[in-house]
C-alpha cells in the first residue's frame, strides 16, 4: 500500500504572533475608550437639556399665571358683571410687577420645589413686568438661571432660558 502524503501542510506562517494580538488589543481598547467617552458626554447632554426643559417648563407656568392674571383685569375692566375667581388647580394669580424665587428637585419624587433661599438653589426666576401705563399692555419677562455643568477648571456653568411676552391688561 502506498503512503499518502497530507495535503495540509503546516508553514511558518500559520497563525497570529504576539506583536499582532498586541496591536489588535491596543486598537480594540482605544476604540472602547473612545465608546465609553462618547457615552459619558451623551449623558451629560441628556442631564443638560432635561434642565434646560425644566427651566423653560418654569418660565413658561409663571408667564401663563401673569398672561392669566392679565386677562382676568382685562375682563374685570370691560365686564362689570364678572367677579376674579379663586385659583384655579393651584394656579396662582401674579400681580407684582417682579418676582424673585428659588426653587431645587426633590429627590424623593422628582418633582420642582420652592425653597425660601438661595443657597442651594438649582434654578433662580426672575421675572419683571413693565406696565405700559394707559395702554393696557404690560411687557414680561421671565429669567430662569440655572447651573448646568462643570468646566474645565471645576467652575458651575450658569445658563439662562428667557421667555418674553406682551400681554394685555383691563
Amino acid at each position: 500500500m502506498p503512503v499518502r502524503k497530507s495535503r495540509h501542510k503546516r508553514t511558518m506562517e500559520s497563525g497570529f504572533s504576539l506583536v499582532e494580538m498586541l496591536m489588535a488589543a491596543l486598537i480594540l481598547a482605544i476604540g472602547i475608550l473612545g465608546l465609553t467617552m462618547l457615552q459619558i458626554l451623551s449623558l451629560r447632554a441628556a442631564r443638560g437639556s432635561q434642565n434646560l426643559g425644566i427651566a423653560v417648563q418654569l418660565a413658561e407656568r409663571v408667564m401663563d399665571e401673569v398672561e392669566l392674571e392679565g386677562r382676568l383685569t382685562y375682563l374685570n375692566a370691560n365686564l362689570t358683571q364678572y367677579t376674579t375667581p379663586s385659583a384655579l388647580g393651584g394656579i396662582t394669580y401674579i400681580t407684582q410687577s417682579s418676582v424673585d424665587q428659588y426653587f431645587n428637585i426633590d429627590p424623593a419624587t422628582g418633582n420642582l420645589v420652592r425653597v425660601a433661599t438661595p443657597a442651594g438653589a438649582m434654578f433662580h426666576l426672575n421675572m419683571a413686568q413693565n406696565v405700559n401705563a394707559g395702554i393696557g399692555l404690560s411687557d414680561v419677562t421671565v429669567q430662569v438661571q440655572f447651573t448646568d455643568e462643570l468646566d474645565a477648571s471645576n467652575k458651575p456653568i450658569k445658563r439662562t432660558a428667557t421667555i418674553s411676552r406682551r400681554i394685555l391688561h383691563g
